[in-house]
């Protein structure tokens, strides 16, 4: 099942992406991010977006990539991959591209080193 909804999303039109990251139709964009992860001092909270965060669910947070964006994270260190979709706004501490919840962290199998370079597939979502 979960390689039926990769392939469907990577095959996504990339919808609402900023214009930082747009391509053609059919076409994901593949960049490297310096992602850390966030979780138990934020859950319940409200996002940028207006949705509660929940650190068990495959969500992430983005300065820019619209609301809704569908991201395919690569971990290169041990090859794991997780899907996230960004409902929020962040990281805001220099030098980092990306923030993704506990889950999302615990499936790339990033939760000991805190920090680590992902590829990330931006494959579409909207605003």
């Amino acid at each position: 099942m979960f390689l039926l909804v990769l392939c469907l999303l990577i095959t996504a039109t990339p919808i609402g992406v900023s214009d930082k990251y747009s391509r053609s139709y059919h076409q994901e964009v593949k960049v490297v991010m310096n992602t850390s992860w966030y979780g138990p001092g934020f859950h319940g909270r409200m996002t940028a977006s207006g949705a509660i965060f929940d650190q068990g669910k495959s969500t992430a947070a983005h300065k820019t990539l619209g609301f809704g964006t569908i991201l395919i994270l690569t971990n290169p260190a041990n090859g794991k991959i997780a899907l996230a979709r960004v409902t929020d706004r962040g990281p805001y501490i220099l030098g980092r591209d990306l923030d993704v919840s506990w889950r999302v962290a615990d499936m790339l199998g990033m939760i000991e080193t805190g920090v680590t370079y992902l590829h990330v597939y931006i494959v579409g979502g909207h605003d």
